[in-house]
């Protein structure tokens, strides 16, 4: 089996758009930020992005096929930040492979962008897969950072981050 792990260009778009468009992300180790929703992930805005650097993207192909994904908005330039976000995340059932697989996004995410040196994650306290999505973030080392209760008129959030070393 022929497994690929890379930084995705502008010209895996369309493959990184269909992927997006068949994943369910209330299912296993998948996620979507709540701020966000899949009808940003379109050719247009997601060219700006990847042309303007405000984004990484993290795939792991096998046998050709997109079938895992880590997209993170990098921090504006002018606020100084160092902070990246991960908005989505698309690895499948398997935690083991998942935490993998985030392990090297992070890595490959340091090595393009040293001074990053926190990633924080947004999670609603009521998604479907919460459960496994927190046993993910366990497992790699995210700590919880802050509670914003009845940020939503559902469901409170709770902001994650990993600190990179």
């Amino acid at each position: 089996m022929n497994i690929e792990q890379r930084q995705l260009t502008d010209s895996d778009m369309i493959k990184f758009i269909e992927t997006i468009g068949i994943t369910k992300f209330e299912k296993s180790c998948n996620y979507m930020d709540p701020f966000i929703n899949k009808h940003i992930f379109n050719e247009f805005i997601l060219r700006e992005k990847f042309f303007n650097y405000s984004i990484y993207v993290f795939g792991e192909f096998s046998e050709n096929t997109l079938t895992k994904i880590s997209y993170y908005q990098l921090p504006n330039i002018g606020t100084l930040s160092k902070s990246a976000e991960l908005q989505l995340l698309i690895c499948g059932n398997e935690k083991t492979e998942a935490a993998k697989f985030l392990s090297n996004s992070f890595l490959n995410l340091n090595k393009s962008y040293p001074d990053i040196s926190k990633i924080k994650i947004n999670i609603k306290n009521n998604i479907p897969n919460l459960d496994y999505i927190l046993n993910l973030l366990s497992i790699i080392g995210f700590q919880k950072e802050l509670v914003l209760e009845k940020e939503f008129d559902d469901a409170d959030l709770i902001i994650y981050s990993y600190f990179i070393k």
